[in-house]
């Protein structure tokens, strides 16, 4: 009986882990000299979670930055160790804010309509480690930092 509850232990600890929902997750489009490019989309965790790196077999190094505006009105980027989720919210990740920064390009230029594999990596509250893997749509460079305001209503209650 006790090797019975035990999986069903493992079970329960999984499934209650595997409610990290990313969604809306894409790159830039990058030219052919362009060797970098930021990665965006929304994280939703059931519970809390960090955001604590990622990986890409097509991209070297992939670290978490920050977008922000100093008081002179310049935009600056640094790295971030973690993003933490709070249970029950969203981590938008988004061109002006939090990103995937995509650095050493292995396939350069990436086109359009292309995806690129990314490898995210959490820790959660009890310190385990768990990976998810994301599809990331490649955009056109100009894509806009938000979807047209009447795609994104449902997203505001």
């Amino acid at each position: 009986m006790k090797k019975a509850s035990f999986v069903l232990l493992a079970f329960v600890s999984f499934s209650a882990f595997a409610q990290i929902k990313v969604s809306d997750a894409w790159v830039r489009s990058t030219t052919p000299a362009q060797g970098a490019t930021g990665g965006f989309m929304t994280i939703k965790a059931d519970q809390k979670v960090k955001v604590v790196g990622a990986e890409s077999a097509v991209a070297g190094i992939v670290e978490l930055h920050q977008m922000s505006m100093n008081s002179a009105g310049v935009m600056s980027m640094r790295e971030v160790d973690a993003l933490e989720i709070a249970a029950g919210e969203a981590l938008e990740l988004k061109p002006g804010g939090y990103h995937l920064m995509l650095m050493d390009l292995k396939k350069k230029p990436l086109a359009t309509g292309d995806t690129l594999p990314v490898v995210l990596k959490f820790q959660t509250a009890d310190g385990k480690l768990h990976t998810q893997n994301v599809s990331m749509e490649v955009r056109a460079i100009t894509a806009p930092a938000k979807p047209s305001d009447h795609h994104n209503h449902h997203h505001h209650h």
